[in-house]
C-alpha cells in the first residue's frame, strides 16, 4: 500500500500570508475607523451650524447669504458622500481578501474569523452602509433647507418639500451605487473565473 503523504505548508509562504493578512487588517480598520468618526462628527457638526443660523432668537442673514451658505454646505457635504461610497467599496474589496486570506491561513473554507462570518445583518440592510446612506443624504437636505429658506425670502418655495426630496434622491443615489459596484464585482468574478478554466483546459 502506498504511504499517503500529508503536504504541510510551507512555513515562508504561510509567514508571507500572515504579513498580508495583517496589512490587510490595517488597512481595514484604518478606513472603517476614519468613516466611522466621520458619520459621527459630520451631522453635529452640520446640525449645530444649521441650528445657529435658522436660530428664530436673532435676526437671519440675509438671504443671498443663506442661499450661498446652503450650498456650501451641501457640497460640502456631498463630497464627503462620495468619499465615503468610495470608503464602503474600498472595504468591501478589503473583506473579500481577507476572507480569502483567513480561509487560506486556517485551511477551512468555511472557517471563522474578523472578515469571514456568516451572520447575516438584521432585516438585510442593518449596518454601517445603510447608516451611511441615511446619514449623508439627511445633512445634504438639511443644508439645503438652508439654502431654500434664503431663497424663499427671494421667491416663495416649498422649503421641507423641496428639501426632501433632496434628501431622498441621494438615498436613491448611494443605493444605485452600491448596485453597481455590485455588479461590477460580480463581472470581474466571472471573467476570473474564465480565464482560470481557459488557462487549465490549455
Amino acid at each position: 500500500m502506498a504511504n499517503k503523504r500529508k503536504t504541510k505548508p510551507d512555513p515562508e509562504i504561510l509567514e508571507a500570508l500572515r504579513i498580508a493578512y495583517e496589512e490587510v487588517c490595517k488597512a481595514h480598520d484604518g478606513i472603517s475607523e476614519f468613516r466611522a468618526k466621520l458619520l459621527a462628527l459630520l451631522p453635529i457638526a452640520s446640525g449645530a451650524g444649521i441650528f445657529l443660523l435658522l436660530d428664530l432668537k436673532d435676526p437671519l442673514p440675509a438671504p443671498k447669504y443663506l442661499v450661498a451658505i446652503g450650498i456650501f454646505g451641501g457640497l460640502i457635504a456631498m463630497g464627503l458622500y462620495i468619499y465615503e461610497l468610495r470608503g464602503i467599496q474600498k472595504c468591501k474589496v478589503l473583506t473579500d481578501c481577507g476572507s480569502a486570506l483567513e480561509k487560506e491561513i486556517l485551511k477551512n473554507p468555511q472557517g471563522k474569523g474578523a472578515f469571514t462570518d456568516d451572520s447575516e445583518a438584521a432585516f438585510g440592510f442593518v449596518g454601517a452602509t445603510w447608516a451611511a446612506r441615511i446619514v449623508y443624504p439627511s445633512v445634504i437636505g438639511g443644508w439645503a433647507y438652508v439654502s431654500l429658506s434664503g431663497l424663499d425670502k427671494l421667491c416663495s418655495t416649498p422649503d421641507l418639500v423641496i428639501a426632501g426630496v433632496v434628501g431622498l434622491a441621494f438615498v436613491l443615489f448611494g443605493v444605485l451605487v452600491g448596485r453597481r459596484q455590485g455588479a461590477l464585482k460580480d463581472q470581474q468574478k466571472s471573467s476570473s473565473r474564465r480565464e482560470e478554466k481557459r488557462s487549465m483546459s490549455e
